[in-house]
């Protein structure tokens, strides 16, 4: 039965060992994997009771003839799927923490090997063969598989790693702790004491114009490698030749950038200008009828309240527009503006108030509309208006703005912007009741109670 015991036990080491590999923090490994020791060692106390219980072998003709005659029970084969486990698990540890590609592309050498000798031991198992039997099976089973692994690559091996860096193509060398070259490449340049001191302190120095000797400090010494300068020269050579070609193309197109982007600035606040204007140009267009028709000083004056009115729309109109560009404005904004317009309102002789409940910030555009609205609920009205009442209100998502109007020549049609409210999704509705007119324009939620 003692046959058991480099069975079960070297699978656990081996997994142990590829879960605890060296680190430079020399963290231990948490001791709870420890206790996978415990079913290794619960293990072969059953094969070493099974006198007792007779679960892994069973003697049907007595333990006489224990050697010729016995039977395996659901233990042995508990065992043996328990070491199948472990040998794949610490396969597929291997696989996921090898790093090295042209290691993890001969994967399917210890596997092809692995199964093989997998199905080797499942005979033996099943049958008794005369040449082999179970227990060796297992054993050259792991000798083979785990030989496949350091030959693979997956088992770092510490064979001819002088013979290696010697025949490497790198060009380094390592010293010890008194900077005596023990290990050099046939690529290294041979180094002076002078040479290894330097670039040891200073972690750099220059062999020639074309290589740089760099240098790290190890365990036991310090390594050395050169880093070939020549391409880099070359190339920078070139590069300051065609700079110094390029230097007066590079000023023209400089100039020219400078002179695209003032032209975009200007063309931008062209646009904008034009944009104003459009929207101005109906209503100086009225300034200037009324100042036409004025011949009494009466006149004159009503006009001129009149154009009072017309400035301060332009006024701040020209204000949203300037401020479109951010996309968004405070609800503030239109409040300053309607209560200037109302201002204007009470100079041109009507009574005016303001009213405002909210606040918040909404799209440019929704307040631009609702000013506009304002505005043309009152050119409507005059001359005859005598009284304005405005309320305005932000309700989350909604805008909402209604004036009341005392005595107005006119009112807002039912088709005024359709296209414009049906884009922001504004509702315009018009009351009128004992001379007053009641205009509402409401953007987005319910219509607000005013």
């Amino acid at each position: 039965d003692a046959y058991c015991v480099p069975l079960w036990l070297p699978p656990v080491a081996l997994l142990l060992n590829l879960l605890d590999p060296p680190q430079k923090s020399e963290k231990p490994l948490a001791k709870p994997w420890y206790l996978m020791l415990v079913p290794a060692v619960a293990l072969v106390v059953l094969v070493f009771t099974n006198d007792l219980h007779r679960f892994v072998f069973s003697f049907p003709k007595g333990l006489e003839f224990g050697n010729k005659i016995y039977t395996r029970g659901p233990g042995y084969f508990l065992i043996l799927l328990w070491i199948t486990g472990l040998y794949v698990g610490c396969g597929i540890l291997m696989y996921v923490k090898c790093r090295i590609s042209h290691c993890r592309k001969k994967a399917w050498i210890p596997l092809t090997l692995f199964i093989l000798c997998f199905g080797i031991s499942l005979v033996c198992a099943k049958w008794d063969l005369p040449y082999l039997r179970m227990p060796e099976a297992v054993t050259f089973s792991v000798v083979i598989v785990c030989e496949s692994l350091l030959r693979s690559g997956f088992v770092p091996t510490n064979v001819d790693y002088a013979k290696f860096f010697d025949t490497a193509d790198i060009s380094a060398s390592i010293a010890d702790k008194e900077l005596h070259i023990a290990l050099r490449s046939k690529n290294a340049p041979a180094l002076t004491q002078a040479q290894a001191q330097a670039a040891a302190e200073s972690g750099k120095i220059l062999l020639s114009e074309d290589t740089v000797l760099r240098a790290k400090p190890i365990r036991g010494g310090a390594v050395y490698w050169t880093e070939d300068l020549s391409v880099i020269n070359r190339i920078n050579g070139e590069l300051a030749e065609t700079n110094q070609t390029l230097s007066e193309e590079g000023d023209l197109i400089a100039a020219e950038n400078r002179l695209k982007e003032q032209q975009s600035r200007i063309e931008e606040q062209n646009k904008l200008y034009r944009g104003i204007f459009s929207v101005f140009r109906p209503h100086l267009q009225k300034i200037k009828a009324a100042f036409a028709k004025a011949n009494t000083e009466e006149e004159k004056d009503k006009a001129l309240r009149m154009a009072v009115v017309y400035g301060v729309y332009l006024k701040r109109r020209s204000n949203l527009a300037m401020l479109a560009k951010d996309g968004e404005a405070r609800f503030s904004e239109l409040l300053y503006c309607v209560r200037e317009s109302t201002d204007a309102l009470s100079f041109y002789g009507a009574a005016s108030s303001v009213v405002c409940e909210g606040e918040g910030v909404y799209p440019i555009g929704h307040i631009t509309l609702l000013y506009e609205f304002f505005e043309a609920c009152i050119e409507h009205a005059l001359p005859g208006l005598s009284a304005c009442f405005v309320r305005l209100q932000a309700q989350g998502t909604g805008l909402f703005c209604r004036v009341a109007l005392d005595r107005a020549t006119g009112h807002l049609q039912a088709d005024w912007r359709q296209k414009e409210r049906s884009k922001a999704g504004a509702t315009l509705s018009v009351e009128e009741q004992d001379e007053t007119l009641y205009v509402t324009l409401s953007l987005g939620g319910e219509e607000a109670r005013v």
